[in-house]
């Protein structure tokens, strides 16, 4: 219960309460009156209107004098008893979504788009409730009702959004909610995912507009995605995973971003080759966005002959870093002894190397990142060598003797922490193992601590340039294990191919918007992360309160962060936000 502490009498400005003291001997008593003031002939004065009486003996009984004065008084005046509230929902973090969404437009995208096939079906706010729910507490459709129980969800119109649970008991122990309502939110994700492509193009022109968005350097990676189960028939398949989970049947995701934003994301079969997806890309990039002149920016794991004919075929540009071990044309470049560097930033330098023509190499230091990769091998060599140590004395017991078992074992040690950059090993006459640090891979080692090479095609760009979009690339590649995260979707449950794809859209919007706080707190100076920020706005709830029979709403306050965080998208008068009015 809510309870308000009062205790205000109104007087109409000129009167108030006055308390006159009266000594009658040696004692001293007080009285409360009620006191008018007024002039006459130009001088202050007062008179007073009413004596209420001695100050002791009103105790007990001047609640219920003020209990009576409220019913003559302008303003509404309650005594706590009479206020009650049932629930206080969380109403920060949906406040915030739906600022975001329509900031972004998406609503109005989505309606525009998906209007043929929403009869009886509001697509907007179904799809608000499906994205904000992704933003803000990723999970399941089972678990989306869980988050409406506890948070106030509600379209334009202020009207909340609840769950409809289920009676009973269910042998499903994962279905909690009506099958009526289960299948609203999948006839939903049905609907957007036949209208993805030309959602993400008006997001896509939309972001252009908004923000000026200039689209000369686009960024691609790649993850997967395992399933628990077989998965759909024709898109999860075995492949090399990312997550250590190559017994589950995956699927690949690529994810396109221009200027830091997600503008597109495509869903490859689980056996799919990363090289091979590069030419889809582009060819969607030129057709669908209608985007002519680009610079195409990807990691190592992108480069094969084949992708870069493909991108020059398009007339496109492209900056790859190339790959710095087993690599010949690499070890060309790192040959070249000049020392022609210029210094692109404190710590970090780069020299143009050209050894093919019509392509570009830069070689790039990094005084950080040789720190960095430097502890990273000092570790790893410890660590190497007491694994290689234990495994001998084990040898030397006769713990394992079959030939095979032995190169099993030691091949395993070897490539758990990359020893086999920094040992080599044999097996002596005698039967037991000897190893020594190979000084020549070492030294190999030691001379790309803090290097990275990277290609161009592009005849214009300078050599300080090449290093910024290649650092913008790392950056986009922290902001894709973010979009991993937003996903939650590892493992998928969905076992259609329609629903496992629908399942990424809804998680690709809610990045969209996470993109969009992470960009607005950055620009404000809220040094917090979007997970932090979302905690933060948990606090900010809406009261039910109840009144003789009347429902008010009120928004209760935010501390610091939570403060911070609302004003940096532009939501400093919160506190008089109440549903439907955002």
């Amino acid at each position: 219960m809510i309870k308000v502490k009062y205790y205000k009498i109104n007087v109409g400005g000129q009167m108030f309460p006055k308390i006159s003291r009266v000594k009658k001997g040696k004692q001293v008593y007080e009285y409360l009156r009620l006191v008018e003031s007024y002039r006459t002939k130009g001088k202050k004065k007062q008179r007073v209107v009413a004596n209420l009486g001695a100050v002791e003996s009103l105790k007990g009984s001047l609640d219920g004098i003020v209990d009576k004065l409220r019913e003559y008084c302008s303003e509404r005046y309650v005594k706590p008893n009479e206020i009650t509230a049932d629930e206080m929902p969380t109403w920060g973090t949906v406040l915030v979504a739906r600022k975001l969404w329509n900031d972004l437009k998406i609503g109005r995208i989505i309606k525009r788009r998906c209007c043929e096939w929403t009869k009886g079906t509001d697509i907007e706010t179904s799809a608000f409730v499906l994205v904000a729910s992704s933003l803000i507490k990723p999970s399941s459709k089972h678990g989306l009702s869980w988050w409406l129980d506890e948070s106030y969800v509600c379209g334009n119109d202020g009207k909340r959004i609840l769950p409809d649970w289920r009676q009973g008991v269910t042998k499903e122990k994962r279905v909690r909610i009506s099958w009526k309502q289960l299948k609203q939110w999948y006839r939903v994700l049905n609907i957007l995912l036949r209208h993805k492509e030309e959602i993400e193009k008006d997001i896509y022109d939309n972001l252009v507009d908004l923000f000026g968005l200039k689209v000369d350097v686009v960024f691609y990676d790649m993850t997967s995605l395992y399933f628990e189960g077989e998965g759909p028939e024709g898109l999860a398949e075995y492949g090399k995973s990312k997550d250590g989970k190559n017994r589950n049947r995956q699927i690949l995701l690529g994810i396109v971003m221009a200027s830091g934003w997600p503008v597109a994301h495509h869903v490859f079969s689980g056996n799919s080759s990363e090289k091979k997806t590069v030419p889809i890309i582009i060819g969607d990039l030129k057709k669908r966005f209608e985007i002519e002149k680009i610079i195409f920016v990807g990691d190592s794991g992108m480069v094969s002959p084949e992708n870069i004919e493909e991108i020059e075929r398009q007339e496109y540009k492209y900056i790859i870093a190339q790959k710095r071990r087993r690599n010949n044309e690499v070890e060309k470049v790192l040959a070249d002894n000049s020392d022609k560097w210029l210094i692109c930033e404190k710590g970090t330098k780069v020299k143009e190397v050209n050894i093919i023509e019509g392509t570009r190499h830069f070689v790039v230091h990094s005084e950080g990142r040789q720190a960095y990769e430097h502890s990273i091998l000092e570790n790893n060599v410890q660590k190497t060598r007491c694994n290689l140590e234990e495994l001998k004395k084990g040898l030397d017991k006769g713990l394992i003797k079959k030939p095979e078992n032995i190169g099993y074992r030691i091949s395993s040690v070897l490539h758990e922490r990359k020893g086999y950059r920094y040992f080599s090993w044999e097996i002596t006459k005698e039967g037991k193992l000897r190893y020594w640090q190979d000084e020549e891979k070492m030294k190999k080692e030691k001379a790309i601590e803090g290097i990275y090479v990277l290609k161009s095609n592009d005849k214009n760009i300078r050599p300080q340039e090449v290093v910024i979009a290649y650092k913008e690339l790392c950056n986009v590649e922290s902001l894709f294990r973010e979009f991993k995260d937003v996903l939650e979707g590892r493992p998928i449950w969905h076992q259609t191919p329609e629903g496992t794809k629908a399942h990424i859209f809804i998680r690709a919007l809610g990045y969209l918007l996470d993109t969009a706080l992470h960009k607005k707190m950055e620009a404000a100076g809220v040094n917090l992360t979007v997970e932090e920020a979302i905690k933060s706005l948990e606090q900010v709830k809406i009261a039910e309160l109840k009144l003789n029979g009347e429902r008010r709403q009120i928004v209760t306050g935010a501390k610091y962060y939570a403060g911070a965080v609302l004003k940096s998208v532009g939501l400093s008068g919160y506190k008089n936000l109440l549903p439907g009015m955002i």
